[in-house]
């Protein structure tokens, strides 16, 4: 599920690789005052999209694993491991990091303001039915 924004990046930087030519450069944009050519920050695109990305494969029942990633708040970069939450069963969990320390976290309630969503995790018979990715770092 994650490898939905994973997957059309690489279709996307796919379709560019291939319209590109000698004779036909890759297209850029003015964004404000910049110069900003596509190509050339697509990597920077696949790191945020591995942020804090789940990793199905170590999911048990209701242990929910992710990888790590770097939050930031002002001038401050908070760099958190992989890691896993306990889900709480038979409801709707929001998995979601602290900008001011990096903890991942969940609850049952809902988003919590001022911090960074991650997923939400419906639950059901003690395993995980339903995950979304909420990630939202551009």
């Amino acid at each position: 599920m994650s490898r939905g924004i994973t997957g059309e990046i690489h279709k996307f930087t796919r379709k560019i690789a291939q319209r590109a030519t000698v004779a036909q450069p890759v297209r850029s944009e003015v964004k404000g005052s910049r110069f900003v050519n596509l190509v050339d920050h697509s990597a920077d695109l696949e790191q945020h999209t591995s942020d804090y990305a789940q990793q199905p494969w170590r999911h048990t029942l209701l242990d929910f694993y992710y990888a790590g990633g770097k939050v930031r708040r002002d001038n401050a970069v908070y760099v958190t491991g992989s890691g896993f939450v306990a889900l709480t069963n038979t409801t709707t969990n929001f998995i979601e990091v602290d900008p001011g320390s990096g903890v991942v976290s969940t609850n049952i309630v809902g988003f919590t303001t001022l911090l960074i969503p991650l997923y939400t995790v419906v639950t059901s018979g003690g395993i995980m039915t339903a995950i979304t990715d909420c990630r939202c770092f551009l």
